[in-house]
């Protein structure tokens, strides 16, 4: 009886868990609201992207702000099981906007991307590759998290520590490189609203410059609580 009673989950950790899908499920809601309405407002109602290229066009846009707003979102609790929720949420966005944009690979839809010749530019390649190798690395961390749990360890925290680092960076990277030389001529956004590809930058770039200052701030920890 007390061996049961011990393997039973107490009250306090079923509310908390309940009050992390609730949040979990506010985040991913709120998060693909948000992009959704403003990819939609500002490249269809405001721009010139036809209606009938909402659902994967459009759509994927709204995926990939969404899906960064998640794993952006994973380092601002201390929950560590709040913090993977979010992550692998993101980590999902994130996959299904790899995916689309692929299938979105052509020069009616990048025309910047390609040459006369049909092939990448350098500065397609270079976003390209860094997209792939950040969705690489967020697969990776969140099977590494889900098989870590699996045999009975400590749940493990945001995917935005240690390799989670190295996600910002290329992400950042990789939204330069794709949107650049459209954030220099303010003038000619649709409606006067910033691309998706810059606002996608300052998150990640500031979320990267806020971890760097807060891990040089702390300095190393114990290998229990680096996390």
């Amino acid at each position: 009886m007390n061996r049961i009673r011990q393997d039973e989950p107490s009250a306090a950790s079923t509310l908390s868990a309940g009050g992390g899908r609730k949040t979990t499920a506010l985040w991913v809601l709120g998060s693909l609201a948000a992009a959704g309405g403003y990819a939609t407002l500002r490249y269809v109602v405001l721009g010139p992207v036809p209606w009938q290229q909402l659902p994967l066009y459009v759509a994927n846009k709204a995926l990939a702000l969404a899906g960064l707003v998640l794993v952006v979102a994973a380092q601002c609790y201390r929950s560590p099981g709040l913090r993977r929720q979010l992550g692998c949420w993101g980590a999902g966005l994130l996959a299904g906007h790899g995916m689309a944009s692929f299938m979105l690979l052509h020069p009616a839809y990048f025309p910047g991307w390609f040459t006369d010749r049909g092939q990448f530019t350098l500065q397609a390649g270079v976003s390209l590759l860094c997209g792939t190798l950040a969705l690489v690395l967020v697969g990776y961390l969140v099977l590494a998290s889900i098989q870590r749990e699996l045999r009975g360890g400590e749940p493990s925290g945001s995917l935005l520590l240690g390799g989670g680092t190295l996600v910002l960076g290329l992400t950042a990277l990789h939204l330069f490189n794709m949107g650049f030389s459209g954030w220099l001529t303010p003038t000619r956004w649709h409606g006067g609203l910033p691309p998706i590809t810059l606002l996608g930058f300052l998150l990640a770039s500031g979320a990267l410059l806020g971890r760097l200052l807060a891990v040089g701030g702390r300095g190393p920890r114990p290998r229990n609580e680096a996390r």
